[in-house]
Parts: structure tokens; sequence; C-alpha cells
């Protein structure tokens, strides 16, 4: 995990424990559509799940998605959007996803 990244995981911590009901999905996206970044997207995940779940969150709560290059946030082909690419997005719910 990487250390800016501490920050956004303790606030998520946290707003698992003040919402004690709610559920979310993680869903994984990979800078582009190469093979061996698409690979390592559901290890990013995974990891971000293992720290919440380290941290005390119930993992009856999470759920695993993966988008993959396919809803890039930034389509110009730089390393700066790249790595915006790189991303995990928590989707809020009540619902199992």
């Amino acid at each position: 995990m990487l250390a800016h990244c501490t920050d956004k995981i303790q606030r998520l911590v946290a707003w698992f424990q003040a919402n004690p009901i709610l559920k979310v999905g993680l869903d994984g996206h990979a800078a582009e559509a190469q093979p061996e970044e698409r690979a390592l997207t559901p290890g990013r995940v995974q990891v971000l799940r293992a720290v919440l779940i380290e941290r005390g969150v119930d993992s009856g709560r999470i759920q695993i998605g993966d988008f993959g290059e396919r809803q890039p946030v930034c389509t110009v082909s730089t390393e700066q959007c790249r790595g915006l690419n790189r991303r995990i997005e928590v989707l809020f719910t009540t619902h199992q996803l």
C-alpha cells in the first residue's frame, strides 16, 4: 500500500465504523489495456480489502469488482494520466452488489 493512501484508508475505516449497516464494492481500474497492467489490478483491490479487514472492517461488508481499463478518467498517453487511471473506486451501498 502506498504511503499517500494511509489518510484515505483511515477515513474509509472511520466511515465503516460510523455506518455499521452499509457495504462497499471495491472496483479496480488499470492504466491501459496492456496485459501486464491489467494483471496488477486485482492485486491492488485485494491489498486494500486486506488492509480494511486488518483494521477491523468485517469482510462481509466488502465486495470486489474489476472495471479494468474500460472506464479511464484520463485518456492522454502520459505517465501522469496513467497514474490517474490506476485507482480503486469505492462504491457505497446498503444492498448486496
